[in-house]
């Protein structure tokens, strides 16, 4: 059991939210290939966006693979330490165990990004709100991922969304469309790629119709003045 051990990044830890969840027991059904195990025991290696990133990054930040792990702890830390004091420590864990293990020993990495894309906007929120609830029941069984009472006085439901879309691995050259085509349209362009040795990819949009839709469900009806949905 993990939390029967030492964690690893004790020392760096500042605000101790993945300490204490570590020694709490929040991870220990997590797989070891997870993630964030990864990261905390500094093994982490490949991961999903890792060549989006890559290229993404300019030598000035001096990005490497050890201070990236180190770095991630306490940012990651910090965000947990900030939902934990706005929300609660019961709905935090419960997001831990339920979410952020992504499917613990059925571990999928796509699942984990989607998690760590919701603690993303929620701190965001977090630091504009005076007040808030996770998972506030708004339309019978299905809600929002959390209602946030903003300083300005606005109530804001967020619903998180996040595509899992896979990585080009391997491939260096990819072309896209950048004009709306009709059902003739791309089966000319997906011939003409084919007929030309291209990796020809459609813009992968339709899981926004899918997000609108699923969104739609857990939202109730607002004046969108006073209170207003969000679906990010």
């Amino acid at each position: 059991m993990r939390s029967e051990s030492t964690f690893p990044f004790f020392e760096s830890d500042l605000s101790g939210a993945l300490s204490k969840a570590w020694s709490e027991g929040w991870m220990d059904e997590f797989s070891d290939d997870h993630f964030l195990i990864k990261v905390i025991e500094g093994r982490l290696e490949k991961y999903q966006g890792f060549y989006q990133f890559a290229a993404n990054d300019v030598p000035i930040y001096m990005t490497n693979a050890e201070n990236f792990q180190i770095n991630f702890c306490i940012n990651f830390s910090q965000k947990i330490a900030c939902l934990i004091d706005f929300f609660g420590e019961e709905s935090i864990k419960n997001f831990f165990t339920d979410q952020l293990s992504a499917g613990k020993e059925n571990y999928d990495e796509t699942q984990f990004f989607r998690a760590l894309s919701e603690i993303s906007v929620l701190c965001f929120w977090r630091n504009r709100s005076k007040a808030g609830k996770y998972e506030p029941k708004t339309n019978g069984k299905k809600n929002p991922e959390a209602r946030f009472y903003c300083n300005n006085g606005l109530v804001a439901d967020i619903e998180v969304k996040t595509p899992g879309f896979r990585d080009f691995d391997g491939i260096q050259d990819i072309v896209l469309p950048v004009v709306l085509l009709d059902n003739k349209g791309r089966d000319e362009f997906m011939q003409f790629c084919s007929s030309h040795n291209l990796n020809g990819i459609m813009p992968r949009v339709g899981k926004l119709k899918d997000f609108l839709n699923s969104a739609a469900e857990k939202f109730e009806t607002v004046d969108h003045c006073n209170h207003m949905n969000f679906l990010v």
